[in-house]
């Protein structure tokens, strides 16, 4: 795929990302779930679990805090992966490796943020996490958080990577 064909699927995802924080988009299919967790550094790291087809971009967004409905979240990051991806993998934000590629991001302090995912073409999306400077910094190595199902709690719920793949995945 061309950088300009990644550009578009870029701008695609935030389309997407912009909708799915604000509204449940009928047209996607939902074919996995994003996690966070830190690594022992203390570092955050996504958690990128994708159930059906494969993963192929993940995109990290400001909150929507302070935006009207009319405004777009803005993107602080954007990673592809060289072949899609249909295992679970982690993509640490500040240092991508294999199989994300990208530039690293160190996050601005006292901000939230929306981690979104696709897979081929762009009605093919991974559920969204949203996090904060407080969650990552309540959160220990070797669990994967990912938002409560009820969209009234704000609290991250800390699964096992087995867990979180078998909850977003239906499996076990």
């Amino acid at each position: 795929m061309k950088r300009a064909d990644w550009v578009r699927v870029a701008a695609s995802t935030a389309t997407v990302a912009v909708c799915l924080s604000a509204c449940i988009a009928p047209d996607v299919d939902v074919i996995g779930a994003l996690g966070v967790t830190v690594d022992d550094q203390g570092r955050p790291v996504l958690v990128v679990e994708p159930c059906q087809g494969a993963a192929i971009l993940v995109t990290l967004s400001f909150n929507r805090e302070g935006l009207s409905d009319d405004e777009e979240n803005e993107t602080i990051g954007s990673w592809t992966a060289a072949e899609p991806t249909a295992e679970m993998s982690e993509l640490v934000l500040s240092a991508p490796s294999a199989p994300w590629h990208g530039v690293g991001v160190d996050l601005p302090a006292g901000r939230g943020y929306i981690a979104g995912g696709q897979g081929h073409g762009d009605k093919q999306v991974l559920t969204q996490v949203a996090f904060d400077a407080g969650d990552l910094a309540e959160m220990e190595p070797g669990n994967v958080y990912r938002n409560h199902p009820d969209p009234d709690v704000t609290a991250l719920v800390a699964r096992s990577p087995a867990e979180f793949s078998a909850e977003v995945c239906g499996r076990g």
